[in-house]
């Protein structure tokens, strides 16, 4: 069965063979070079190898640190909602009686979007501290307040780095399937070349990886 080339572990697998076995062997080296594959021609494919390892990691990186962003930004996206609707709740309470104030913080309803219920959720602090309306004795401390403002800058800033390492893990996608590519044109190279250099010692085809058909 021929080696996919197109698959991640089967390229690789191709390419160190081709490099080790070829390092390994003098007399490989030689019949290689009479058919035009040298050393500088080895180091290109060894150099293209490199390549795409610190691309495939540099990928998973990216993909990674995405990840852990996104689950902090979206358990924090809950906790931020939470507190706002209680604080809400509160202010409903503490100016049932001054309804056109009530009516400046604009929650009158609950924005079903999540993103909009933060921007919802950052004007409503911004008019309490504004307005310098207060909730202490509703046991609503100016401090926690403070710190829910802040909670949503912190916010903010998790779904910028998102943003940030999501645009980093689709370009270093595709630097990786740039570098994979490359990789495969070298090894589909090499295995021509080894067809041609070995197509009587089938042993030497097969330490490559590479199918010999049974002769009839």
């Amino acid at each position: 069965m021929e080696i996919n080339l197109y698959k991640h572990e089967t390229l690789r697998e191709a390419a160190l063979l081709a490099i080790n076995n070829t390092q390994s062997s003098p007399e490989r080296q030689q019949q290689l070079l009479l058919k035009g594959f040298g050393a500088s021609q080895l180091s290109a494919g060894q150099d293209l190898l490199n390549i795409y390892d610190e691309k495939v990691a540099t990928q998973i990186r990216w993909q990674n640190e995405q990840w852990a962003i996104s689950q902090q930004m979206n358990i924090a996206l809950e906790a931020v909602e939470e507190q706002f609707k209680l604080h809400v709740r509160v202010a409903r309470v503490a100016l049932r009686n001054k309804p056109e104030i009530l009516h400046s913080l604009k929650v009158d309803r609950f924005s079903t979007r999540q993103w909009e219920c933060v921007r919802q959720a950052e004007y409503f602090y911004n008019q309490l501290a504004e307005q310098k309306i207060s909730l202490k004795v509703y046991e609503v401390s100016d401090k926690e307040l403070r710190q829910a403002q802040t909670d949503i800058d912190e916010l903010q800033r998790l779904k910028e780095a998102r943003i940030d390492r999501k645009s980093k893990a689709e370009h270093s996608t595709q630097e990786k399937q740039q570098a994979q590519e490359a990789l495969r044109i070298w090894v589909k190279d090499f295995h021509t070349i080894a067809r041609m250099a070995f197509r009587e010692q089938p042993q030497a085809l097969e330490a490559y990886g590479i199918q010999v058909q049974a002769k009839v």
